[in-house]
């Protein structure tokens, strides 16, 4: 697709950004790409603002998010790559982003029946019924498993309060175990299990398109609700 400067307006950036985006993800309930510039900065190679916002994007089988926002400012480009209808980066650009999951993100997330034969593993003679997450007001998530046990004919919940941090690398949240059910066999086999699979959810590996990579700066936690908050580096378009 050959194109003049001049036809490569905001509209038609927007759709070639987009399409390769959305190649990026399994599946979006709603996804935007916002790009502003005009001819004349174009002929120069700037963009002079990127924006991507989405909501219900799933990145793989098992994740999904509730809001994705990314933004970079003075993106430069390559002019010439531009009138083929290639978005091509000449040097990184910084921008921020922030991901919000809610609490049916996380369900869905640990629900994938992956996990639930390792819970199953974990926890002989038991049967694995379904996990129910809880976001607090108090910057906490509780991680609750409900079992049956069919020797006794027993429900029992299962549960595991976690308090999200950043870790080391600023690429993932670490959890620390704030309670947890009382120190039975099946509740400890149970909870290494929950606590592991949480690690993972919470890796931003998991969140990454091609060429952004992401910083965690914060994570918030509000009822129903968390969101990491990120600096963000764009080093090439993420292709179709």
């Amino acid at each position: 697709m050959f194109l003049n400067i001049d036809d490569l307006g905001e509209k038609t950036l927007n759709k070639i950004a987009e399409f390769a985006l959305s190649a990026q993800l399994e599946r979006a309930e709603k996804l935007n790409v916002r790009v502003k510039t005009d001819p004349s900065k174009l002929a120069k190679g700037e963009l002079e603002s990127l924006v991507i916002d989405g909501k219900g994007l799933v990145m793989n089988k098992y994740l999904r998010m509730q809001e994705l926002n990314m933004t970079f400012n003075a993106i430069a480009v390559s002019p010439l790559k531009a009138l083929i209808g290639n978005i091509e980066l000449t040097q990184p650009s910084q921008g921020f982003a922030w991901v919000v999951l809610n609490e049916a993100d996380l369900e869905s997330a640990f629900g994938v029946e992956s996990f639930k034969k390792q819970l199953q593993k974990a926890a002989i003679a038991t049967e694995i019924e379904r996990v129910n997450c809880q976001i607090g007001s108090d910057s906490t998530i509780t991680i609750t498993v409900k079992v049956y046990l069919p020797e006794t004919r027993e429900k029992k919940d299962i549960f595991v309060t976690v308090k999200p941090y950043i870790n080391l690398t600023g690429k993932g949240v670490a959890l620390e175990n704030i309670r947890s059910s009382e120190n039975e066999e099946i509740a400890v086999s149970l909870i290494s299990v929950v606590l592991a699979q949480a690690e993972k959810i919470f890796n931003l590996n998991d969140f990454l398109m091609d060429g952004i990579d992401l910083q965690i700066e914060k994570v918030a936690i509000a009822p129903g609700q968390l969101t990491l908050q990120a600096a963000a580096e764009i080093t090439r378009f993420p292709s179709s």
